[in-house]
């Protein structure tokens, strides 16, 4: 819960920046996710993640993070999408 909400307040706040000086858009934090579900996908081979909820699961954090209203609990959110 707490990475997720700095994650958020990272992408919808301008004090978002890194410590090198990038600053924590939409943009990066897509490209992120996408390369760390690359990783995922290498290390656990193609039929392993494909069989897996990981697409599913990326697009639910990506959804939360880039919403413009901040969701107080990662889990209501999730089971309200289950339904």
């Amino acid at each position: 819960e707490i990475s997720r909400a700095q994650l958020w307040q990272w992408v919808h706040h301008a004090t978002g920046i890194l410590d090198e000086g990038t600053n924590v858009s939409a943009e990066l934090f897509r490209r992120l996710l996408r390369e760390e579900m690359g990783k995922l996908k290498d290390e656990l081979g193609d039929s392993h993640f494909s069989n897996g909820q990981f697409r599913r699961a990326a697009q639910f954090v990506e959804q939360i993070t880039l919403d413009e209203v901040f969701a107080p609990f990662l889990t209501s959110r999730a089971y309200a999408d289950l339904d």
